[in-house]
């Protein structure tokens, strides 16, 4: 799963969830971010402080009982710590959580834990060598009109699309998981749904590094403007003005700052004097002027000798 699939399917589980604490929640988003941060472990080490730092408490009990209401609701798994090795957890995939009762969805959990972890190379290689063409056959005879129609209505094309939606989505994927890393640390910790789907097509549309980029101006703009209303505004401006990545927006503010200095006829001057160069207080005296000021010093010197 990638990280908006844990994101969107997190909220999902909320529309239908029986009043999870707020807490809970909190600790669900600050533990998904820290399996981004740390490449998608299988498990991530985290020990007491650095859960109640995730939580945003001080006390222990109110930490333990947010991790405890995520286990039982089937969306981590959690193995206790001893002394000199921290506590470790796993995100579980929302394929797997069902809302059944406690011994059903304690089977199923360990099920589903067992067939994954315990399939090792050994057995995967045995059971693709001993594959026969006599059962690909029958299993092919086998499948019905209906799933192949559901399934593969066009083999070839499938395959073209699928490489090319596994690269796109790869690279869409890993720019998006930086983005709401981003906007989870530095914004807004629990985000809607609505703010997710919406950055997502921001970062489809102009890409990962102006989202980026609009997040760092928001935090450089002040305090005030530390918001996603500020940052979608940003976004929304430049999606009108035809910005599709990084450079575009770069170029629309060099244009703009040299309609501020440049004007039609060239470069625009930094003040007008009101004073003509060359006459009195500015510029050099011309010969007339230099003639007229060297008379009347004598005529004050003439005064002075009488």
């Amino acid at each position: 799963m990638t990280y908006i699939d844990y994101l969107n399917g997190f909220n999902q589980w909320l529309e239908q969830a029986d009043s999870p604490t707020d807490k809970a929640i909190i600790l669900y988003y600050g533990l998904l971010n820290t399996f981004n941060r740390r490449g998608w472990p299988r498990w991530a080490g985290v020990d007491t402080q650095q859960l109640m730092m995730l939580v945003r408490v001080t006390n222990k009990p109110t930490a333990f009982r947010a991790r405890d209401a995520l286990v039982e609701a089937g969306l981590i798994e959690y193995k206790p710590g001893r002394k000199g090795k921290a506590s470790e957890y796993r995100l579980l995939k929302f394929g797997n959580i069902k809302r059944t009762e406690n011994a059903t969805e304690n089977v199923t959990r360990n099920v589903t834990q067992n067939v994954t972890e315990d399939a090792t190379e050994n057995v995967t290689r045995n059971v693709t060598q001993n594959v026969t063409e006599d059962v690909t056959k029958n299993v092919t005879e086998d499948v019905t009109k209906n799933v192949t129609e559901n399934v593969t209505p066009n083999k070839t094309k499938i395959k073209d699309e699928d490489k090319l939606l596994t690269t796109t989505t790869r690279t869409c994927d890993e720019g998006l998981g930086r983005v709401m890393s981003a906007f989870l640390d530095k914004i807004n910790p629990t985000p809607s749904q609505d703010s997710i789907d919406l950055l997502k097509g921001f970062c489809e549309e102009m890409g990962a590094e102006v989202c980026l980029a609009a997040i760092d101006k928001a935090l450089d703009a002040g305090s005030d403007k530390r918001n996603w209303n500020y940052i979608r505004g940003t976004l929304r401006s430049l999606s009108r003005q035809g910005v599709k990545c990084l450079a575009d927006w770069k170029k629309l503010d060099e244009d703009w700052r040299k309609s501020k200095t440049y004007g039609p006829d060239g470069p625009k001057p930094r003040y007008k004097s009101k004073v003509p160069y060359g006459s009195a207080g500015q510029g050099p005296l011309g010969e007339f002027e230099q003639a007229a000021l060297d008379r009347m010093l004598e005529r004050v010197k003439e005064g002075d000798a009488t």
